[in-house]
């Protein structure tokens, strides 16, 4: 019978686009990568920065990107971390104007979901530590985060980058910080909130009695016997005047706790508890893993010392099923995760918010795959435009 040239398979012609190369084995399908990587190695890097201004502005700020592509990893070589991450880092823009994918939501233009994304005004920071991998993938949830907080409120972190790693190390220095993977060592969200508003209150206290009222610490506990014990008219006259004046301290300490209090309030206005800094492991599991592993040997002493692992209680069944392989009964997409934790810590509508762009999300996908949407995102014209064929475009780096 008819054999297809690139192999038998049911339904063949149904399948969309050109097929695929096939190999035998694992060793020449890498073989054929290094010599595709090597091809193209002469093309110069300068087309980047214009081609990607917005990447290299806010996903990759602090990323230095070479004059000339990194020299491939080839069999008995041990590559750094940075080497990895640049070079894999590179292939994904390659591959993103290829595709002709969107800068700030990864998809396919005739599919971009940028002006259905919904900002949300939160009062926590959300850092994005992404494995290189997953670098303008389009099924990356973790980049929508940071395009719904906005800048101001959210940054990635790629692993390998010099510069991400120092913010990194910094933020597992502050207590303030907890880091959303679950582990034997994790604790749920309302702990971790708990214990920080108390160290916050007696850290409050603590600066409220050194600092608003420096006078009533000046007095000893000697000078308050001492004047207790002295009932003379004159004694009883300077008693009486530091009377009044202790009578007013409290008052002064009153007020000034007051508008402590109140000037936090007023830059966190939708809160009742200290703001704090959540760190996203963002990945599949098994990039997670790497992830965690990678904090655990380079940055443990600060972890020790500042961040906290904390873990989400998931609900229902992820909006994100459809489109990867759920590998545990209680896994999620990273933008689900992060809405969880939103949820306790009293911010729901930001979880609401989460939950609409990702249905978006998946829904785009899902046509651009020639399947039908869930969750009738699109209407009947705009799923025509979003199931439009991509064009191919020669990169010139």
């Amino acid at each position: 019978g008819f054999e297809p040239p690139w192999g038998k398979r049911k339904y063949w012609w149904k399948s969309q686009g050109l097929p695929v190369t096939r190999f035998e084995n694992k060793p020449s399908r890498k073989l054929h990568k290094l010599r595709s990587y090597e091809s193209k190695m002469h093309r110069s890097l300068t087309h980047i920065k214009r081609l990607f201004k917005f990447t290299v502005e806010n996903d990759l700020r602090g990323f230095e990107i070479p004059q000339t592509w990194p020299e491939p990893q080839r069999k008995g070589e041990r590559n750094t971390i940075q080497q990895m991450a640049t070079r894999r880092l590179l292939l994904a823009l390659r591959e993103a104007y290829e595709k002709n994918k969107c800068e700030r939501c990864w998809t396919p233009l005739p599919s971009c979901i940028c002006s259905r994304i919904e900002s949300v005004d939160t009062s926590h920071k959300v850092y994005i530590y992404l494995h290189p991998d997953e670098f303008m993938r389009q099924s990356n949830t973790g980049h929508l985060i940071l395009r719904s907080c906005g800048s101001s409120r959210g940054q990635m972190l790629v692993q390998g980058i010099p510069k991400h790693e120092k913010i990194l190390s910094d933020l597992l220095q502050d207590p303030h910080t907890m880091i959303l993977y679950p582990s034997q060592s994790s604790i749920p969200i309302t702990e971790f909130m708990k214990r920080l508003k108390n160290e916050t209150d007696s850290q409050l206290n603590l600066n409220t009695n050194t600092h608003l009222n420096p006078s009533q610490n000046k007095r000893t506990r000697e000078e308050k016997e001492y004047l207790a014990s002295t009932k003379t008219q004159t004694e009883t006259e300077t008693e009486t005047g530091h009377e009044n004046e202790t009578e007013t301290e409290p008052e002064t300490e009153n007020k000034s706790v007051a508008l402590h209090r109140q000037q936090q309030a007023k830059h966190h206005p939708k809160r009742g508890s200290p703001s704090c800094n959540i760190l996203v492991l963002d990945g599949t599991w098994s990039q997670g893993r790497v992830l965690r592993r990678h904090i655990d040997r380079v940055h443990l002493a600060r972890i020790a010392a500042g961040a906290t692992f904390v873990h989400i209680d998931v609900t229902k069944p992820s909006i994100f099923a459809p489109l990867r392989k759920q590998v545990r009964d209680d896994g999620c997409s990273t933008m689900e995760a992060v809405g969880y934790a939103f949820q306790e810590l009293g911010e729901k509508g930001v979880a609401a918010a989460f939950e609409s762009t990702l249905k978006v999300l998946v829904d785009a996908i899902l046509i651009q795959g020639g399947k039908g949407q869930l969750y009738s995102s699109f209407s009947e014209g705009e799923r025509k435009i979003v199931g439009a064929n991509v064009p191919h475009r020669d990169c010139p780096f």
